[in-house]
Parts: C-alpha cells; sequence; structure tokens
C-alpha cells in the first residue's frame, strides 16, 4: 500500500509512521507540505471565512496545488477527516486495507474550504464526536486502524480478528497474560483450560456483556448470529433484565 498524506504539520507524521509494527510494515509513505505550494513570501495557506463569525478556513488554490502535484493513482481514494463526515468504523478499515493508494487531506484551522471536497470527490471520515485543532491525528488514527490489516504486518492476523468490531457489532474481550495471579487478581480458569471452544465463546459472551454495559447502543440483535442471541440473553437474564 502507498500513503499520501497533504498536511500543514508534516513533522506531525515523522515519528509515528516510523514507529511499531506500522513502522515495519511495508507501507510507503508520501508526506507533502502543503504550504509549499503557496506563492506569497509567507506561505500563507489559510484566510477569514465567507460571513463572518470567526475563525480561518484553509485556502483551496493552495489545497488543490498540493493535490495537483500527486500522481494520477494517488486522485482515486481521496479521505478528508472531518466532523462533519461520518463516523469512521472498523468495516472501513477492512474495506480501505484492501486498496492500493489512499490519500488523506487533512484540515486545519476552521477547516478546508467546501469546494475542496467537491474538486477532490474526497470521502469525510470523522473518528468522533468532538473536534480537534486540525486533521493530522485522525489522519494517523485511521491509517492506524488500516495498516494494521495489512498482511504480514501483524505477527499473527488471529489477533486482528478478535479485536473489537471486527466482524461484528460488538467489543471484543478482556485479555490477560502473565502471572496468573497478580495482587490478589486471578487470570480466568477457562482461559487455562486448553478449551478453545469454551475459550471463544468465554470471549463472545463477555464481550457481549462489556458491551451491553457500556456502549449498549452498539447492540443490534437482528445483527447478531443465533449463538450470539442466545448468550445475550442469558446475560440479560442474569442482570434481571
Amino acid at each position: 500500500m502507498r500513503v499520501y498524506i497533504l498536511t500543514i504539520f508534516p513533522e506531525i507524521f515523522s515519528s509515528v509512521l516510523s514507529c511499531g509494527v506500522i513502522g515495519r510494515s511495508k507501507t510507503r509513505f508520501e508526506v507533502i507540505n502543503i504550504r509549499d505550494f503557496a506563492t506569497d513570501k509567507h506561505q500563507t495557506v489559510d484566510d477569514a471565512p465567507y460571513g463572518g463569525f470567526g475563525g480561518m478556513v484553509m485556502l483551496p488554490e493552495v489545497v488543490m496545488q498540493a493535490f495537483d502535484s500527486l500522481p494520477d493513482e494517488a486522485k482515486a481514494k481521496v479521505i478528508i477527516p472531518t466532523p462533519r463526515g461520518r463516523l469512521f468504523r472498523q468495516e472501513d478499515a477492512i474495506a480501505l486495507s484492501k486498496e492500493k493508494v489512499i490519500t488523506f487531506i487533512c484540515p486545519h484551522y476552521k477547516g478546508i474550504d467546501e469546494r475542496v471536497f467537491e474538486l477532490t470527490g474526497a470521502v469525510r471520515y470523522s473518528v468522533g464526536d468532538y473536534v480537534l485543532t486540525g486533521g493530522e491525528l485522525p489522519a494517523l488514527v485511521m491509517i492506524d486502524a488500516i495498516v494494521r490489516l495489512l498482511p504480514d504486518v501483524l505477527g499473527n492476523f488471529q489477533s486482528a480478528e478478535l479485536d473489537s468490531f471486527y466482524g461484528k457489532r460488538y467489543l471484543g474481550a478482556p485479555v490477560y497474560t502473565r502471572p496468573r495471579l497478580f495482587r490478589g487478581l486471578e487470570v480466568p480458569d477457562i482461559l487455562v483450560s486448553g478449551d478453545h471452544k469454551r475459550v471463544l465463546r468465554w470471549k463472545m459472551m463477555t464481550g457481549l456483556a462489556d458491551t451491553l454495559k457500556y456502549r449498549p447502543e452498539l447492540v443490534e440483535e437482528k445483527k447478531l448470529t443465533e449463538e450470539e442471541k442466545k448468550l445475550l440473553q442469558m446475560i440479560k437474564g442474569k442482570k434481571g433484565e
């Protein structure tokens, strides 16, 4: 995979993209400084918004000059992080991990001139119902979620398959490692039983239970398998619902 990133703060990406499994992946990252395409001596990339009410908006001319400099292959799948986009989910990461080239354009200040969205055909994604100072951190969040799903990035891909939201709409199960007893708290017996079928059922049940507890809005019974529905009813029965 090749990932292009257009930003006015390229230094944000250098350390993150070189660390951990992302740094060890075969993904090629190209970070382009939008300021390099400004035409004045101050490298201005923003201006006041029409209609007033404060804030600054990134200039479409400068952003599009940077975008136009990209090879044609980089213009097919374009993403712009914005709180006005749809929520980025695990299924989006899975779908995007199958792309060969992705381009991220990172807004800053009040945002990017709306015409950039129209001219690039960008997909709008939000990483949550809150506002950040720019699109760099959301872009990194999405890049991490996508790249870790590429072949040979994780040492054991089964680790990803058991993640929260992977192929399901509920949270993953709690995880434990050595020692078995730590400060009076012991690892659940089932996890050291060696019975993989029971372990998988336990993971499913605890994941569903945690979803009901922490993210109840995610549980849609019509999207659950028959086994998951049975486990869900057992959990609700224990809670007295």
